[in-house]
This record gives C-alpha cells, structure tokens and sequence, in this order.
C-alpha cells in the first residue's frame, strides 16, 4: 500500500508541474463561492480569481481577483 501511495504522490507531483508548465489554473470551490457556477482558478504565479461560469456556453467571466 505505501508503494501505491508513494507512486500516486510522484504521479500527481508530475502532473501539477505539467498544468504549470501550461499556466492551466487548479479549479476548485470553497467558502468564497456563493453560486453552484462560481469558481475559484489559482495560477501558477500565484493570481488568485474569482470565476463565473455560464451553464449553458461554458463562457467563464473574472468576478474578481482575489
């Protein structure tokens, strides 16, 4: 089990360098989204927003930065 724990580590380790690499942001939700299409996207160099997503066209708009 700890080799499959260690594995899956260096594995996400690698990826999360990858989605740098690209300036993907990590999408995730927390105490500060009020809506079910609201998002927070924290890039690489460390800007932080607030995100609204459409439902219906996916089109995301900056309510603030964080």
């Amino acid at each position: 089990m700890r080799d499959l724990n260690v594995r899956l580590e260096r594995t996400l380790h690698e990826a999360l360098k990858v989605q740098a690499s690209l300036n993907v942001p990590f999408v995730f939700r927390d105490s500060r989204c009020k809506r079910k299409n609201q998002f927070i996207h924290r890039y690489p160099d460390g800007k932080v927003y607030l995100i609204e997503q459409d439902i219906h066209t996916s089109k995301e708009v900056v309510l603030e930065q964080l």
